[in-house]
């Protein structure tokens, strides 16, 4: 069963901005009026790059690049094969063989205008591109 996932939201009215965020647990905004403590921060929307993910045979793939969006600016291509993300300051790379899509999907979404760099294989040669988190234009 091929399972699918858009990364991109549509117009969100706020947008992050927390800046030099590490990890995705960063970008969330606190609660300005006191609440129950057993609430939860709730977190702001989370902007992705403009691509849906697909699994196949345990690895993931770029299925589909939305026109206008990060991904469709910086020379991602559909079937592109995710090999790697980096969504770190240290700019150290997670290998995503062996994730959940749930997973490999948290990675790519941040904060809006956050970089993003991938490792992907395009026709058996590995390539690292540089892109940020955002809207379709």
């Amino acid at each position: 069963m091929k399972r699918n996932i858009i990364i991109v939201f549509a117009s969100l009215l706020a947008s992050c901005s927390t800046q030099n965020i590490t990890k995705q647990s960063e970008c969330v905004k606190q609660p300005t009026t006191p609440v129950p403590y057993s609430a939860a921060p709730v977190p702001l929307p989370q902007f992705g790059i403009g691509a849906s993910v697909q699994i196949r045979d345990g690895k993931f793939y770029l299925a589909k690049i939305v026109p206008g969006g990060p991904a469709s600016l910086n020379t991602f291509q559909e079937g592109d094969q995710i090999v790697s993300v980096s969504a770190r300051a240290d700019g150290k790379f997670e290998v995503v063989e062996g994730m959940e899509l749930e997973d490999l999907v948290y990675e790519i979404r941040g904060c809006k205008h956050t970089p993003l760099t991938l490792k992907i294989k395009r026709n058996d040669e590995v390539i690292v591109l540089n892109t940020f988190r955002g809207n379709a234009k």
